[in-house]
């Protein structure tokens, strides 16, 4: 009887860990960074949110390709949680290469990219992004918590 029970409470106690574990993992990177992925989001860009074009171009995101081919993003997306939407226009990404999306307005180049948006899209307090495939599923996700300390996070360094 003693060995049921305790049997029962090791197995609740496994049980509860390995679900913390799953949500924590869930909440920060959803895919495997070997391949294709959100690298990093800097939510926050430095000094005060004057609303200026060099201020939203100072808050990014990355998207790495760890394939050892180029990929073809076009028609991917990044989406935040309100429904803000970066659709990737005509693009090829080197393999082992990253392209970093700008909020603000720019000129496109090899490796950055421009929302051209009007104001900012990630909340400094917390946002999920998405990156999602042509064909409308989710590739990854990046989830920043506010008790998150700094003006980015590595999506996938937890």
């Amino acid at each position: 009887m003693r060995t049921r029970r305790l049997l029962s409470a090791a197995f609740i106690l496994v049980a509860a860990l390995a679900a913390n574990l799953g949500l924590s993992s869930a909440a920060h990177a959803a895919s495997d960074p070997k391949t294709l992925h959100i690298g990093y989001i800097r939510y926050d860009s430095a000094g005060k949110d004057t609303g200026s074009n060099a201020s939203r171009n100072d808050e990014w995101i990355t998207v790495h390709n760890n394939y050892s081919t180029a990929l073809t993003l076009t028609g991917y997306k990044i989406k935040d949680k309100a429904g803000h939407t970066f659709t990737f226009p005509t693009y090829r990404l080197p393999a082992k290469k990253t392209v970093t999306i700008h909020t603000g307005k720019g000129t496109a180049s090899t490796y950055h990219l421009y929302w051209n948006s009007g104001s900012y899209i990630w909340n400094n307090t917390s946002d999920t992004a998405y990156l999602v495939k042509p064909t409308g599923g989710n590739k990854d996700t990046c989830s920043y918590p506010t008790s998150d300390d700094g003006p980015g996070i590595g999506c996938h360094s937890r």
